[in-house]
């Protein structure tokens, strides 16, 4: 079964110098078994924050946690395709026009608009409605203070996860008149304490009139479409969802969830949490299965210090007793880093800036444990996503959040510098050999650093396969300008490569790529880096 596959790859991984069994890759997890409707999951946020800041926090720090990889990872050290991520834009060439379409294949909603409740959780008024179609969608607005900043941020950072891999929405930018929205009998809203109440014509009124209104009069949301299946809540951050037979690895220890602390660090998606994180009970093929997707972008690219005042936001957690503690002790003299963070001059986007920014030092919003978990390996994983995506798949998704034209150019321009930055932090913190094949006489691959011109040059060096005392290479090879290298094959049978990249004088930590030298060499395994004796 391909799921005990990838399980004895993984643990086989544990040991120093592992053996990987000679067989296929996996590619794809079977993760679609038929299952019967787990239990809904009810996201309690006092709650959830009080173990956040507090009690969680304390009882994970008393329990003295060791490294250990992640589980969700192939015998190549990738995440094959699963009902929580798909490789995509590291996968195959994404055109800028389907990268803009992203996961919302069926076009934006079709005015006009039936209201059928007001929008429950979240800060932001909005309604649940259906369209022309008959197709659900949940329609959100912008504060006041800062037009076009939330529909466009979403609308933008929910394609640029859905092209990195994840399961998200299909988010649209909408603008309808106040005549193109009815109201469904019976329909219902929430009030100030959060009791239900009809929803009139009063209270659409009142909740258009906290939102910006365009000069033609109409008004501008974000319209987002229902995902596919019955909604199970939010996703627990740690362990597994009990009565899913499918969900086998604790979730702290999967590589789609450590890993993308990558990508939300080049967003300044900090709102992680578990209520941003969705499940839903599926039908395909007359199976049943749960799937899960990423949701609610909204306060990601500066958004969420915006609109929360938070200038801190990406920087310190919501309640950061570090940062506490520190500015106690120095009696306020001690000078932070976003305290230097300027505004950018659009209200539509914020304070989103290449300097200061520290992928290393980045922090959510709200403690996220499995990005507590994640290893240079995950790190670098999640990196690879972010650094696939090209300018002009960039500047297509950027569009589609409709912006001013210099708006969207200092985005995009932004988006590539911070794109950099992760690359420089993360790709360069390994040995970042990829792409890895057999090729006549040699293994050959790509250097990543060199490849996205973090690095002007590289040299692969080969050490003792077994002998680790021994730090004098046995050979090298030097990477070409477009990082582009070849190992020759030197043994017979089973053979461990212990290579690593270095850059002048610096030398990056050592990879083991695996491979079974016959009359069809092949690459059986990789571990991406060497754990120590």
């Amino acid at each position: 079964m391909k799921r005990a596959a990838l399980s004895l790859i993984v643990l086989s991984a544990c040991a120093t110098t592992p053996r990987f069994a000679d067989r296929p890759v996996v590619t794809r997890v079977d993760d679609t078994r038929d299952i019967p409707k787990p239990t809904p999951n009810t996201f309690y946020a006092y709650r959830y924050m009080a173990d956040s800041f507090a009690f969680r926090s304390l009882t994970r720090a008393m329990e003295l946690r060791t490294s250990q990889p992640a589980w969700s990872t192939n015998a190549l050290d990738e995440v094959p395709d699963s009902t929580w991520f798909t490789n995509r834009v590291t996968a195959r060439d994404v055109s800028p026009e389907e990268a803009a379409v992203g996961p919302g294949a069926s076009g934006p909603p079709e005015l006009p608009f039936v209201i059928v409740s007001g929008k429950s959780g979240g800060g932001n008024p909005g309604f649940v409605v259906k369209d022309a179609t008959g197709r659900r969608f949940l329609v959100k607005f912008d504060p006041r203070d800062n037009p076009k900043m939330q529909t466009a941020t979403d609308a933008i950072v929910s394609r640029l996860f859905w092209l990195m891999g994840w399961n998200v929405p299909a988010d649209h930018v909408i603008v309808f008149a106040r005549e193109e929205l009815s109201i469904a009998n019976g329909a219902k809203a929430k009030d100030a304490l959060g009791r239900k109440e009809p929803l009139t014509e009063a209270v659409l009124d009142a909740t258009l009139a906290t939102s910006p209104r365009r000069a033609d009069g109409r008004y501008r949301a974000l319209a987002s479409e229902f995902v596919p299946g019955e909604v199970l809540g939010g996703i627990v951050p740690e362990g597994v969802r009990e009565d899913d037979a499918n969900d086998t690895i604790p979730h702290e220890h999967r590589r789609e969830l450590r890993g993308l602390l990558a990508p939300a660090a080049w967003l300044n998606h900090t709102d992680m949490k578990e209520d941003n994180l969705l499940d839903t009970w599926v039908e395909q093929d007359g199976r049943h299965f749960v799937r899960h997707y990423l949701v609610d972008f909204g306060e990601a690219l500066g958004a969420h210090a915006a609109e929360k005042g938070r200038r801190e936001d990406g920087y310190e957690y919501f309640v950061d007793w570090t940062a506490l503690l520190g500015g106690t002790f120095s009696f306020g003299l001690w000078i932070r880093e976003w305290e230097s963070l300027e505004s950018s001059p659009w209200l539509s986007i914020g304070a989103f800036a290449t300097e200061p920014f520290d992928p290393y030092t980045w922090h959510e919003a709200y403690p996220f444990w499995p990005f507590d978990e994640a290893d240079a390996a995950d790190r670098y994983w999640g990196a690879k996503q972010v650094l696939a995506v090209r300018r002009d798949q960039l500047e297509a998704i950027v569009a589609t959040g409709a912006l001013s034209k210099e708006a969207s150019e200092y985005l995009v321009e932004t988006l590539l510098d911070r794109q950099r930055q992760v690359g420089a932090a993360f790709l360069e913190a390994v040995s970042p050999l990829d792409h890895l094949r057999v090729e006549g006489g040699a293994w050959c691959g790509v250097d990543l650093g060199v490849a996205y011109d973090l690095a002007d040059h590289g040299v692969v060096e080969v050490l003792h396969p077994e002998d680790r005392t021994i730090e004098e290479p046995r050979s090298e090879v030097t990477v070409h300008d477009d990082g582009a290298f070849c190992v020759p094959l030197t043994g017979r049978g089973y053979t461990v490569y212990r290579v690593r990249t270095r850059r002048g004088g610096a030398l990056h930590p050592v990879m083991q790529v695996h491979v079974i030298e016959d009359d069809a060499p092949r690459i059986v395994g990789v571990v991406r880096v060497e754990p120590a004796e």
